[in-house]
C-alpha cells in the first residue's frame, strides 16, 4: 500500500494511525517492568560434602571423578573446581550458544549425570547438589530479629522466618524463597567413649540400632471380607525420649542396656552455626524472595508488601520485622531516569526540528515518534522484551533515528512541491524515488545493530534488548516514512498550501550566504577531489591515531547508593572468631556520616541485591560479606576509598574488599593469572613469585594465590603390625576416628514437617583436644578398648587449604584485587610490563593464563565480532544491490571504516573509557553513518549533470541533500545528549561513540563521496572517450 493511497482516503490513514496508537498504549500497560534485563541460567556449582576428608582426598575422590563425569555434557564450556577440607565446590559453565529455552533441559541431564556418579563416590558424602546461578537480584529481602529484653531466642525466629518463606513462595509469581542465617538443628546422641567400653558396644554398632529402629515405611494392606486397609508398624522416631529408650543389648540379668546409659540425647543447634546473619551488631534471620521474569515488579511488589504487613500485624511485640531491601525502589528510580532523559532528548529533537523545518513540517516529521514508539512497543510485547534500563534506553537511542526516515522524505516532497508538482505526484515520486535509498539505509542500520541483539553469551543476554529496539524502532519509522508521513504532510499542505517564503518557525531556518558559500567550496573540492579526501580524513586519521591512548574497562561501575564489603580469614578462623572481626568492620563503617546502614552474612554471601552478585563461600566460616547503603551514588564514589584502607588498616589479617556493584558477567577478580601444572608444591612457589609482583603493582589492594594458604591438618599415623594384631584394619581406624568426631547420622526426627537429623558423637569432653584422641578407645575385636596411641602417632602438619582445578588440569590462580574504580586493563598491562622487565618464565610443563575481567572481555568481545562479520557481509549485499555498483559499495565501506575513527575520537574527546558499551556503540554507529554517503550517492547517480562530471551540477546535488543530511544528524545527536549528561557511568561511553561517529560522518558525505563521485565519473569518461577514438 503506497503513500498516496493513504493520502487519497483520509479515514484508512486516520483508523490506521488510531489503530497503531491503541495497540501501543495496550501493549505499554500490559509490559513486564523490572530493573535489568533477564538473563539465561547459564552458571552453577555443584556441592559435595564429605566431612573429615582433606582437600587432597576431596580432589582425588570427589572433584576429579566428577569433573571427568561431567565433560561428557557437550553444551559445557567450562569446568572449575576448588576442593576444601570436606567440600567439593565445582563451578560449570555453559557454552554461549545455549539459548535460555534450552538451559533447563541441560541442568536436567546435568543432574542425571550426578546421580549416575553418586554410587561411585566415598562413603559420607553427600549427595552431590545442583545449585543453578540465577543471574537476577533478590526482589525483597526483610529481617526478623529479637526485640525483647531477653537472651535472643534464634529458634523462635528461625521457625517464624520459614513460616513467612513459606508464605512469599507459595504466592503467585515468586520464583524462589530463602531463608539466611537460620539456625540449623539437630538431635545429638553424646556418647560416653568410656561406658561403651565397659558394656563393649561401638559407636557404629548405636547408629546401626537407632536406625534400625526408625521405621517409616509402609507394611502393606490387609485386602479381606471387600475392606482395604492400610498395616504401618507405629516405630518411627518422634522425640528425644524415644531415642533415648532404644534397647541396644541385654544385661546378664536380663535387664536392657538402652541408648541413655550410654549416652546423653538431646536436641540442640548445630554448633558451630554454618551461616549467621546480621543487620549491624543484632542478629537476625534473612528472607528473600524473587519474583518470576516477565512479571511487573510494581505488581508483584504490592501483593508482597501486603502478605508481610498482615505477617508482621500477627506477630508478638518481641519480634522485629523490617524490610531491609525493595528492588522495586531501584526499578522505579531507573525508570524515572530514563523518562526524564526520554522526554529531554524528545524536547530537543522537536526543536531542532522547528529550527530547521518550521512547526508545521516539525509537526509533520515528529508524529513518527508516538507512532514508531507505538508499534515498537508492540513489537517488545511480541518479542517478550520488558521495560528495562537496556530496552527503554534503545528507545532513547532510537529517537532521533525514528524521524530520520521522516525528514528525508518530507524534505524531498516540500523541494517537489516547489519545483511545481501537485500534491499526489510530488508524494508518488517522493517515494518511488526514496523507496530503495531509504530501504537500503534503514536495512543496513538494522544489520549494524543486530550484532548487539545477537551477541552470545551473557552480555548479549544482558545488551542484547537494546539492539533489538533499535532495529524495531528504525524498522516502523521506514514503514510510517513510506506511508503515513507523507500522506500527513500532503494533508497539511491542501489545508494550508505551503509558501515558498516566511518567517523562520513557518519555513524553517535558512542561511543563503552560508549556503552560497559552502556550494562554492563544494565546486573547489569537487574540481580537486583530493582536497575533499583531505577534509574529510582529517578527524578519522585523529581518532586511529589517539586509539592506543584509550583507556580499557570492560564495564563500569554502577551508580548506586550501595556497595559491598567482603572479608576474607585465614582457613583456620571459626565463625565466632569471623564474627569479632565483623564487629569492628561495621564500626568503621557506621562511623561514617555517609553510610546509613549495614548488613552482614557469615559464612556464605550475603543476599544478592544486584544481578551479576555471585559468591562461592559456600559453608567457609572464614568468609564474611555485606552490602552497605549510602546516602546518594556520589556519596558511594566518594567514600569508598576510605573505607577500604581503614578496613585494611583494622584487620590487618584479613583479606578487606570494599567494592562497587559493577555491570557486566561476573568474574572472582577484576585481575586473574593462572599458573597450570601438576604439581602442587611448584604451582604454590610460581603462585607465590607471581603474588609478590602482582602485589607491587599500583592500585592493588591485595594479591592472593588460591595455593599459597595453608591450614593446619591432624595426621594419624597406625602402626599397620599393632592394629592388625587388634583385628582393626586402617580403614576401620578412619571409620571409627570420623565417628567419633563428626558423628554418624542415625535418622531422623519429623517435627512440624521439618525432618531433623539424629547424629551419634562421643561428648565433646572427649574429643575436644589433642590428648583426649590420643587416650580416645577404640573397641578392637568389639570388646576390649584400646587407646588410640596405642596403635599410631599424631602429628600437626600444614596442607593446602584449598586446590583449584580448570577444565581437568590443576592451576593457582593469582588473583588482584583494585582499589575501588580502578581500571583493570591498566593494572593488568603494568603487571605484565613487570613479569618482562623480571625476565619471568614458568618452568618447563608449566603455562600462564588470564583470566579475570581480561577473559570476560576476550570471549564477550571475540562473541560479537563474529557475528558483526556476518552482517558485514548482508549490509555489504544490500549496499551493492542498491547501488547497483561494486565501487560505490567499497566507497560506502571505507566511509564505515572511517566512521569507526570518528567514533574513537568522540570517546577520547569526552575522556572516556573504550569498554564493551563504547564498541557496540561504535559497530552500531557504522551502520547509521553511511546512511548520509547512500543519500548523496543515489542522489548523484540520479542526476544527468553529476553522471556528467560537471561540478555545479554535483555540487547543486549535494547542497540539495545536505538539508537532509544536517537535519538527520542534529535530530540523532539530540537523542544522545541526555545520555552524555544524565547517562552516570554507564552510557555515555557508547553515546559519545555514536555521536561522534555520526557528526564526522556527516562531513564525510558532503566532501569526500561527492569528491570520489566527481572522480570516478570524470575517469568513466575519459575511459569512454578513449576508447571512441581508438
Amino acid at each position: 500500500m503506497q503513500a498516496d493511497s493513504f493520502y487519497s482516503n483520509p479515514r484508512l490513514t486516520a483508523l490506521f494511525m488510531l489503530f497503531i496508537v491503541v495497540l501501543g498504549g495496550v501493549a505499554f500497560a500490559s509490559l513486564a517492568r523490572q530493573e535489568d534485563p533477564s538473563m539465561a541460567e547459564r552458571y552453577a556449582r555443584v556441592n559435595t560434602f564429605l566431612p573429615g576428608a582433606t582437600a587432597a582426598r576431596i580432589e582425588s575422590l570427589v572433584s576429579e571423578p566428577l569433573e571427568t563425569s561431567l565433560r561428557e555434557i557437550p553444551e559445557i564450556k567450562r569446568i572449575y573446581s576448588t576442593s576444601k577440607a570436606g567440600i567439593s565446590a565445582i563451578s560449570i559453565e555453559l557454552m554461549d550458544q545455549v539459548t535460555p529455552e534450552e538451559t533447563q533441559s541441560v541442568w536436567s541431564e546435568v543432574r542425571d549425570q550426578l546421580g549416575t556418579m553418586q554410587p561411585s563416590l566415598p562413603q559420607g558424602s553427600t549427595d552431590s547438589e545442583l545449585i543453578i546461578t540465577q543471574p537476577v537480584a533478590s526482589t525483597v529481602i526483610i529481617a526478623l530479629s529479637w526485640r525483647h529484653s531477653s537472651e535472643i531466642e534464634m529458634g523462635i525466629l528461625s521457625r517464624l522466618a520459614e513460616s513467612l518463606r513459606l508464605q512469599l513462595a507459595n504466592m503467585s509469581g515468586t520464583e524462589r524463597a530463602e531463608t539466611w542465617g537460620e539456625i540449623e538443628e539437630e538431635i545429638v546422641v553424646s556418647l560416653d567413649p568410656n561406658k561403651m567400653v565397659a558394656r563393649g558396644i561401638s559407636a557404629a554398632y548405636i547408629t546401626k540400632k537407632i536406625g534400625a529402629a526408625d521405621t517409616k515405611i509402609s507394611s502393606g494392606r490387609l485386602r479381606a471380607g471387600g475392606n482395604d486397609i492400610l498395616v504401618e508398624v507405629d516405630a518411627e522416631l518422634d522425640s528425644v525420649e524415644r531415642i533415648a529408650n532404644i534397647p541396644l543389648a541385654m544385661n546378664k540379668n536380663g535387664s536392657s542396656i538402652r541408648v541413655s546409659d550410654l549416652a546423653s540425647v538431646r536436641k540442640a543447634q548445630l554448633d558451630p552455626p554454618r551461616a549467621l546473619a546480621f543487620h549491624g551488631k543484632e542478629r537476625v534471620v534473612f528472607v528473600n524472595a524473587k519474583m518470576q521474569g516477565g512479571l511487573q515488579i510494581e505488581d508483584w511488589s504490592n501483593n508482597a508488601n501486603a502478605l508481610i504487613e498482615k505477617f508482621h500485624a500477627n506477630l508478638p511485640s518481641s519480634i522485629g520485622l523490617e524490610i531491609v531491601y525493595a528492588q522495586s525502589v531501584y526499578t522505579n528510580q531507573r525508570m524515572n531516569s530514563l523518562a526524564n532523559n526520554l522526554i529531554f532528548a524528545l524536547m530537543i529533537i522537536l526543536l531542532v526540528l522547528i529550527w530547521l523545518m518550521g512547526i508545521r513540517s516539525a509537526l509533520t516529521v515528529g508524529i513518527a515518534l508516538p507512532l514508531s514508539a507505538s508499534m515498537v512497543l508492540v513489537g517488545m510485547q511480541v518479542m517478550d522484551i520488558p521495560l528495562h534500563q537496556m530496552s527503554v534506553t534503545g528507545l532513547i537511542i532510537a529517537l532521533g533515528l525514528l524521524i530520520d526516515n521522516a525528514i528525508v522524505v518530507v524534505q524531498d516532497y516540500k523541494l517537489r512541491r516547489s519545483n511545481g508538482a501537485q500534491i499526489n505526484e510530488a508524494i508518488s515520486r517522493a517515494i518511488k524515488h526514496l523507496l530503495v535509498p531509504l530501504g537500503a539505509s534503514t536495512a543496513t542500520t538494522v544489520f549494524a545493530f543486530m550484532p548487539i541483539a545477537l551477541a552470545p553469551g551473557g552480555v548479549g543476554d544482558f545488551t542484547g534488548t537494546l539492539g533489538v529496539t533499535v532495529a524495531l524502532s528504525v524498522a516502523s519509522s521506514f514503514i510510517l516514512a513510506m506511508t503515513i508521513v507523507p500522506a500527513l504532510a500532503g494533508y497539511l499542505d491542501n489545508r494550508w498550501p505551503n509558501k515558498t517564503s516566511g518567517k523562520w518557525w513557518q519555513t524553517g531556518a535558512s542561511y543563503p550566504n552560508l549556503t552560497k558559500k559552502y556550494h562554492a567550496g563544494l565546486v573547489t573540492v569537487v574540481s580537486r577531489p583530493i582536497l575533499g579526501v583531505g577534509i574529510a580524513c582529517i578527524m578519522p586519521i585523529i581518532g586511529f591515531s589517539l586509539a592506543p591512548t584509550l583507556t580499557q574497562q570492560f564495564f563500569p561501575a554502577v551508580d548506586r547508593n550501595q556497595f559491598q564489603v567482603q572479608l576474607s580469614l585465614p582457613a583456620q578462623t571459626s565463625i565466632w572468631e569471623t564474627q569479632q572481626a565483623v564487629v569492628k568492620a561495621d564500626d568503621i563503617l557506621r562511623s561514617n556520616t555517609q553510610v546509613t546502614d549495614t548488613f552482614w552474612t557469615l559464612g556464605k554471601g550475603a543476599p544478592r541485591v544486584y544481578y551479576n552478585v555471585v559468591s562461592l563461600n559456600e559453608r567457609i566460616p572464614s568468609f564474611a560479606a555485606a552490602w552497605v547503603n549510602t546516602t546518594s551514588p556520589k556519596a558511594t564514589l566518594e567514600i569508598l576509598g576510605s573505607i577500604q584502607e581503614q578496613l585494611s588498616i583494622a584487620l590487618p589479617n584479613a583479606e578487606v574488599l570494599a567494592i562497587p556493584f559493577e555491570q557486566g558477567p561476573p568474574t572472582n577478580a577484576p585481575i586473574e593469572v593462572r599458573i597450570i601444572g601438576p604439581d602442587l608444591e611448584v604451582l604454590r612457589q610460581e603462585a607465590l613469585k607471581l603474588r609478590a609482583v602482582l602485589a607491587s603493582v599500583r592500585n592493588v589492594t591485595y594479591a592472593r594465590a588460591s595455593l599459597s594458604t595453608a591450614e593446619p591438618k591432624l595426621t594419624f599415623t597406625p602402626r599397620e603390625n599393632a592394629a592388625a594384631a587388634t583385628g582393626i584394619s586402617t580403614g576401620d581406624l578412619a571409620r571409627k576416628i570420623n565417628s567419633a568426631l563428626m558423628g554418624d547420622k542415625a535418622g531422623t526426627v519429623l517435627e512440624d514437617n521439618t525432618e531433623i537429623d539424629v547424629r551419634v558423637k562421643f561428648k565433646t569432653d572427649a574429643r575436644d583436644q589433642m590428648s583426649d584422641l590420643a587416650s580416645l578407645p577404640i573397641l578392637a575385636n568389639d570388646r576390649d578398648g584400646i587407646p588410640l596411641s596405642e596403635l599410631g602417632s599424631w602429628q600437626l602438619i600444614p596442607t593446602a587449604s584449598s586446590i583449584d582445578r580448570r577444565q581437568g588440569e590443576r592451576i593457582s590462580a593469582v588473583r588482584g584485587y583494585l582499589t575501588p574504580f580502578a581500571l583493570a586493563a591498566g593494572v593488568l598491562d603494568n603487571f605484565m610490563e613487570k613479569l618482562e622487565t623480571q625476565g619471568y618464565t614458568p618452568p618447563e610443563g608449566y603455562r600462564l593464563q588470564l583470566g579475570g575481567e581480561a577473559e570476560s572481555s576476550s570471549d564477550s568481545i571475540g562473541g560479537i565480532i563474529q557475528v558483526f562479520v556476518f552482517f558485514t557481509l548482508a549490509m555489504a549485499g544490500i549496499i551493492i544491490l542498491s547501488l547497483n555498483s561494486f565501487r560505490y559499495a567499497g566507497l560506502i565501506g571505507v566511509v564505515a571504516i572511517l566512521s569507526f575513527g570518528l567514533a574513537l575520537l568522540g570517546v577520547r574527546i569526552f575522556s572516556y573509557p573504550f569498554g564493551y558499551m563504547a564498541l557496540i556503540g561504535s559497530l552500531g554507529m557504522m551502520g547509521l553513518a553511511i546512511n548520509g554517503a547512500i543519500i548523496v550517492l543515489s542522489a548523484l547517480k540520479a542526476d544527468p549533470r553529476s553522471q556528467a562530471g560537471d561540478s555545479a551540477g554535483i555540487a547543486d546535488v549535494v547542497v540539495d541533500a545536505s538539508r537532509h543530511i544536517i537535519s538527520t544528524t542534529l535530530t540523532t545527536i539530540g537523542g544522545f545528549v541526555p545520555l552524555i549528561v544524565n547517562g552516570g557511568e554507564f552510557w555515555p561511553p557508547l553515546a559519545t561513540a555514536i555521536a561522534g561517529g555520526v557528526v564526522g560522518s556527516a562531513i564525510i558525505a558532503l566532501y569526500m563521496v561527492p569528491s570520489i563521485f566527481a572522480h570516478i565519473q570524470r575517469k568513466k569518461i575519459r575511459t569512454a572517450e578513449a576508447l571512441q577514438v581508438a
